[in-house]
């Protein structure tokens, strides 16, 4: 599990952190980590389309969200990642309490939906997205992270081909306790 500090602080002037964790990985941590680690850290979790959104773990989290959807990375596709699903994420980091300064997106491998959905959150707290596209373990959903870019309302350059590029300085997204 990799994790990826951010320009962008929380409301009490706390770097904001982003992880990309595999399902094991996520179970390990639980095990391995006190209680009060976890009353600063939000999950959002990624489950196999049509399984059970109990079937995950992640109890000691005092935010949380599970979506159940599959790595495809056609929009049309069924159960593909959809914009419902990116406004719900958008509304959740939105909504975060004051003292929460990690969030860890996992999924069952925490390769691909996972690592799509933390290089959106990492360019949404204004860090740069390309070290997660850039990592050799990680294959990022490019439909995760276009949708949620897009439901953040920020700006970014889609040519998965070439790699994602920084956006220019004047089109980044200030993180505030405004509501929009």
């Amino acid at each position: 599990m990799n994790w990826y500090e951010c320009p962008a602080e929380n409301k009490m002037g706390l770097p904001m952190k982003i992880a990309i964790a595999s399902r094991q990985e996520l179970m390990e941590m639980y095990h391995k980590y006190s209680p009060g680690f976890f009353s600063h850290t939000a999950l959002i979790e990624i489950v196999n389309e049509g399984k059970n959104v109990a079937e995950f773990f992640g109890g000691r989290f005092p935010r949380k969200i599970t979506l159940s959807f599959s790595d495809r990375t056609n929009k049309d596709g069924i159960n593909s990642f959809k914009l419902e699903y990116a406004e719900r994420i958008e509304t959740f980091i939105r909504s975060l309490d004051d003292h929460i300064d990690k969030v860890i997106v996992a999924c069952i491998l925490g390769r691909s939906r996972s690592a799509g959905i933390a290089a959106a959150l990492v360019w949404y707290f204004g860090g740069d997205s390309l070290r997660i596209f850039e990592d050799s373990q990680y294959t990022p959903n490019p439909l995760c992270y276009r949708l949620l870019i897009d439901a953040f309302g920020m700006r970014a350059y889609y040519d998965f081909s070439k790699g994602i590029r920084r956006r220019p300085n004047e089109n980044r997204k200030q993180i505030d306790d405004t509501d929009e």
